[in-house]
């Protein structure tokens, strides 16, 4: 397993591939780049634009996945005292009234085209609910847009809340999702 000399990784899934945390500039790059890569097809993304970021990335935490020294699925958390605050925080208008705070948002879950339905996004939840516990968390808040993300969610010990308002902007826009929570 070869991963970039900046990286340990917490935890092997196969000798090929290792999923560690991620705080180097460089490889955050690269993981802005998977995302246009692992959303192109599925959303409308100008054929000029080569990376997905927002500001909430600043203050994420992010893992990836890495085959070699190359990340092929990444995720990220962040946490948030109100709702006002969660990425995307239009799309829980008016749905998460009685939230427990800290909130943990789980989103930006990507996987390479050519490592789809390998288990791979359902490891990186795991690893932020873990670490939405360790960081104190009282709930996770999600928004999936699709029926396997959902199921996924679920199977993790997520529920089902509601519709999620449509997306303002981003790859996605228009779109609704189902919102999901888990208590800690």
């Amino acid at each position: 397993m070869l991963l970039p000399s900046n990286q340990t990784p917490s935890k092997l899934i196969s000798k090929d591939l290792a999923l560690s945390e991620v705080a180097d500039e460089a490889i955050l790059q690269e993981i802005f780049a998977l995302r246009i890569i692992a959303w192109r097809g599925q959303a409308t993304i100008p054929p000029d634009v080569a990376n997905w970021t927002d500001p909430i990335d600043l203050l994420a935490r992010h893992w990836a996945i890495f085959y070699g020294e190359r990340p092929i699925a990444s995720a990220r958390l962040s946490m948030h005292m109100k709702t006002a605050e969660l990425p995307d925080a239009e799309i829980y208008s008016g749905i998460l009234l009685d939230v427990l705070a800290p909130i943990g948002s789980i989103n930006r879950c990507v996987v390479h085209p050519d490592f789809r339905h390998l288990g791979l996004a359902k490891e990186l939840v795991k690893v932020r609910i873990a670490a939405a516990r360790t960081l104190g968390c009282r709930m996770i808040v999600v928004s999936v847009d699709d029926e396997s993300g959902l199921r996924r969610v679920l199977s993790c010990g997520f529920r089902k809340i509601a519709e999620a308002g449509p997306y303002p902007d981003g790859p996605i826009p228009g779109k609704r999702g189902t919102i999901c929570t888990m208590e800690l």
